[in-house]
């Protein structure tokens, strides 16, 4: 039986090349979401909960903003539900205008180009309450998705409307065959309209293992449906859509009957290994029996117990490996007497293949390779976004990976590395030889994009793929988890950030992924001998590696999210003597005179040589000099250090002086190099004078994100535009910055409604230290109303980010004045065949209807009228006997009874039960009458 699809979605791609530049995405829910979806308790609520924000993260581009565009649903309890689960993943919702009205919100909303991450369209509850989207609107949105990159996350009756040929509510006026409707994940038969069901209980099916739309969630989950659906237009739940636009990608079934079957072709490949024969005898264990109470038989057990012998005493591989690998055997001890004594002995033993021979292996510690940790920017982050139940931290038996080859020529090494939402993940590579390694390297991933605080960009999106160089580990480093690591050991932190920052670490960027394209970028570069020998045949360096590194951003997934890397090494080198680095670091004593009066022109000096007893040239020299702000001169000036290889001299001074130079010697360059202290100490001579330090000064920027008001005057800084003020005070000082907010004229908050601030950042953190709005009268009515901000003023100044929210917007104003304009109508009557299913088992234990099947013609409408007027108006348009019913009008198309469905039985429930279906198709559509509201 083929089945109805889920939730689907259409990556709309630049150019429509499959390899080109990938722009927005179009998700689609083939049920018409309602609020029981996400309140009914026992319905699994929570669980498509989940499913529906995993669909607005795979969607929603928050490189950009956070902010999503919310259609007015028709329903406020809906609206605030949905803004409510949206805001738990960090998204800010702002309700715009329903689907059928102009938009009100566009790129010119806001003061960068994006007007948001994320559309959301669910017409569950007014989808009757127009008959057709904008042509302008349809055009923006469609230039938002593909120019900007914009989401756009849509639910039923989206579908059904564009099905019926009396809408096409998603077509331009001008052309049917235009609009937004070509960006669904669905294509639609023009000549049909949309079968829709009304089940009881319906199962969500995953059948594509997707980063986004199926993390933390089960392989299926049941949802069980409301009875109650009169609040929902179309009285229905679902409609049945199985057939895709090509690009499209299918996520989750269901269990209802579809009309268009799926098919699916599965390949499947065989690999053949290339044999192995007995050709070696290489002991790998000696067997020690400590508790040996014979007699007994010993013997090898296991998967791969025909590479190996054993002879009693020691443990042969036997087999020439072909490839690296890991080999399992079990070494058993069993008891020769009929009745045992003891139940048999097994002792487990892996064996690891490595070929220590090739330029580029595994480390060969056996460490690694691969380390995952998963928590980008941070634990708490991921699962905000993706929930309590959502892995975090180290990831164990990572296996997203690939590695094949020695890293020759004619061989070369071939790694794949991938991730999902938050990983930071380190393949390392040990390399064993030195000369020029070539290669290429791929990231095909989302492009990083970079913290503006105006929301331009987002902070923390995007993927890194970076090829790292990391020469000269040496022996016994044993680094902890948030430092550098030089070794291949289990990080938890992202590794970019710790070794972009480490001073003195042999860490080298030689290749970089951060581009959104799937290019491959070739590199070459040189390592030196890590084996190379000393005159006493000591190593004179360590270790060596190339570090693979995926960083995986929190919300979305762009292309295969894999990193390829294909590398070889060329002609070995002759490594000349290595250089190395001597660092010297200078310090003032702890005198506060001292150190407050006087200054150094450096902090380091670093020789860099190669090993040599003799002394390092040229010699270094640094500076201390006197602030004549605080004293007149140094007298008694002391230069010590800490190194026996290291010396100093300056002129001496009988009077006091304002600065004096030092020179620093180096008299051998130890192996290895080192490191020394120098300590200056002295005296300070002369008045010292306190001066007032200059102000600083703090910017405090406020993004007006709340509609029909203006910050800092009625006239001011308008909706979508950035008020800025700066303030100036002393380092440590505290304050308040009040700021007005004035409602446009006919505007005001009502009752404890006031304006809503938001803190976005600070630089640095400590500068902010609260905030707040007020109104008078609260609660009360007023066009006007105050937001403040705390501050403590930061040494050197810095930024306060603040944004006025939308939640609480002026509504407006109350009037005695009486409306007459209707509720919003788009003037149609729809006639609705339906048809029921009485459904029971067959003896193949399926659910088969019985026939004939009954149906019923039903009508539905927002037109203010009477069943009486309907009917008048029904029979007027049909050239109907005035006393003519329904079912006598449509019974051509809409009989009592047919043994022609619409769609089959739907399965089984829970409990094993057959249900009573019921399909629906809208057959007609009929004007109401001019002396309705209609609405586009």
């Amino acid at each position: 039986m083929s089945r109805a699809i889920g939730v689907a979605g259409y990556e709309w791609t630049w150019g429509g090349s499959s390899n080109g530049n990938k722009r927005g995405r179009v998700a689609a829910f083939t049920k018409a979401i309602t609020l029981s979806d996400f309140t009914n308790s026992g319905q699994n609520q929570d669980l498509f909960i989940r499913l529906f924000q995993n669909t607005v993260n795979w969607c929603a581009d928050r490189r950009y903003t956070s902010s999503v565009l919310l259609h007015d649903t028709g329903n406020e309890s809906f609206n605030a539900k949905i803004t409510e689960v949206l805001e738990e993943i960090g998204l800010f919702v702002v309700l715009t205008n329903p689907w059928y009205e102009p938009l009100e919100h566009t790129r010119s909303w806001q003061s960068w180009s994006r007007s948001a991450a994320l559309r959301i369209i669910l017409p569950t509850y007014n989808a009757n309450l127009g008959q057709k989207m904008p042509d302008n609107a349809q055009n923006t949105i469609l230039d938002e998705i593909k120019t900007y990159s914009q989401g756009l996350l849509v639910c039923e009756w989206f579908h059904l409307l564009q099905s019926m040929n009396t809408r096409k509510s998603f077509s331009l006026s001008t052309d049917d065959s235009l609009g937004l409707h070509t960006v669904s994940p669905f294509v639609l038969d023009p000549n049909k309209n949309v079968v829709i069901t009304t089940v009881d209980e319906m199962l969500y099916i995953k059948v594509k293992d997707d980063d986004s739309m199926s993390y933390v969630l089960p392989e299926r989950f049941s949802l069980t449906n409301p009875s109650a659906i009169s609040d929902v237009d179309f009285e229905s739940h679902l409609s049945q859509l199985a057939d895709l636009r090509e690009g499209a990608e299918n996520f989750w079934i269901t269990d209802v009957p579809a009309t268009l079957q799926i098919t699916t072709t599965t390949t499947t490949t065989t690999t053949t290994e290339a044999p192995e024969e007995a050709d070696i005898k290489m002991k790998v264990f000696n067997v020690n029996m400590i508790d040996y109470c014979g007699p007994q038989n010993w013997y090898l057990d296991g998967i791969d117990k025909d590479k190996f012998s054993f002879d009693g005493e020691h443990i042969y591989l036997t087999k020439k490996p072909v490839k690296e690998d890991d080999y399992y055997i079990d070494l058993v001890a069993e008891d020769y007497f009929r009745t045992k004594r003891f139940p048999n002995r097994v002792e487990p033993i892996e064996v690891v293949i490595r070929d220590c021979s090739a330029c580029i292996t595994q480390p060969k510690d056996l460490s690694g390779p691969v380390f995952s940790w998963r928590g980008y920017p941070s634990p708490q982050s991921h699962q905000i976004a993706w929930g309590s139940n959502a892995p975090t931290g180290v990831i164990q038996n990572f296996d997203d990976y690939v590695i094949t080859g020695r890293g020759a020529s004619d061989d070369p090494v071939l790694a794949v590395l991938g991730g999902k939402h938050g990983d930071c993940n380190a393949m390392w590579l040990q390399v064993n030889c030195g000369g020029t390694i070539t290669g290429r390297f791929r990231s095909s991933t989302e492009n990083p994009t970079y913290a503006s605080w105006n929301g331009q960009v987002q902070e923390h999106t995007g993927d890194i793929g970076v090829l790292y160089l990391v020469t000269d580990v040496p022996e016994g480093t044993d680094p902890t988890a948030t430092t550098v690591s030089q070794k291949a050991l289990q990080h938890n932190n992202d590794l970019r950030s710790l070794w972009s920052n480490a001073a003195n670490v042999q860490v080298k960027k030689t290749a970089w992924g951060d581009q959104q394209d799937t290019a491959d970028r070739s590199f070459s570069f040189n390592v030196e001998d890590p084996n190379a020998l000393d005159d006493d045949g000591n190593r004179i360096r360590g270790d060596s590696y190339i570090v693979l590194y995926f960083r995986k951003n929190t919300h979305t997934s762009k292309y295969d999210d894999r990193l390829y890397l294909s590398a070889y090494f060329g002609s070995t080198t002759t490594t000349p003597a290595p250089i190395f680095q001597f660092n010297v670091l200078i310090s003032k004593d702890k005198d506060d005179n001292f150190v407050s009066g006087t200054s150094l022109n450096k902090n380091v000096i670093t020789f860099n040589n190669k090993a040599t007893q003799s002394s390092v040239n040229p010699n270094q020299t640094f500076v201390i000099s006197v602030d004549p702000n605080i004293g007149s001169g140094i007298k008694d000036l002391s230069i010590t250090d800490n190194h026996s290889e290291i010396r100093t001299s300056f002129n001496s001074f009988s009077e006091p002086v304002k600065s004096r130079t030092v020179t620093v010697f180096l008299d051998s360059m130890p192996v290895n190099g080192g490191q020394a202290n120098i300590l200056c100490s002295g005296e300070l001579v002369g008045t010292t004078s306190t001066t007032t330090p200059a102000p600083e000064n703090l910017v405090i920027n406020v993004v007006n994100n709340c509609s029909r008001t203006n910050i800092g005057a009625s006239n001011g800084t308008s909706f979508g535009q950035t008020y800025t003020r700066t303030i100036s005070d002393q380092p440590g000082d505290t304050g308040r910055v009040n700021i007005g907010v004035w409602a446009d004229s006919g505007y005001e908050w009502r009752d404890f409604n006031k304006p809503d601030m938001i803190f976005v950042s600070a630089s640095p953190s400590s500068a902010h230290s609260g905030h707040g709005e007020s109104k008078s009268p609260d609660p009360g009515n007023s066009s006007y109303a105050t937001i403040y901000v705390d501050y403590q003023m930061p040494e050197g100044g810095g930024t306060i980010n603040m944004k006025l929210g939308e939640p609480y917007a002026p509504v407006a104003t109350t009037t005695s004045t009486t409306s007459t304009t209707g509720a919003p109508c788009n003037n149609l009557i729809q006639i609705i065949c339906e048809q029921t299913l009485v459904c029971s088992e067959d003896a193949e234990g399926n659910c088969t209807p019985a026939l004939p099947v009954s149906q019923v013609v039903r009508y539905e409408t927002c037109c203010n009228k009477t069943e009486s007027e309907v009917l008048t108006i029904i029979r007027a348009a049909k050239s109907a006997a005035s006393t003519a019913t329904l079912a006598q009008m449509y019974a051509s198309s809409c009989p009592a009874s047919t043994s022609t469905l619409l769609n089959p039985c739907q399965p089984k429930d829970q409990n094993g039960n057959c249900q009573e279906t019921i399909h629906a198709v809208v057959i007609d559509e009929i004007s109401c009458g001019s002396s309705q509201n209609p609405l586009p």
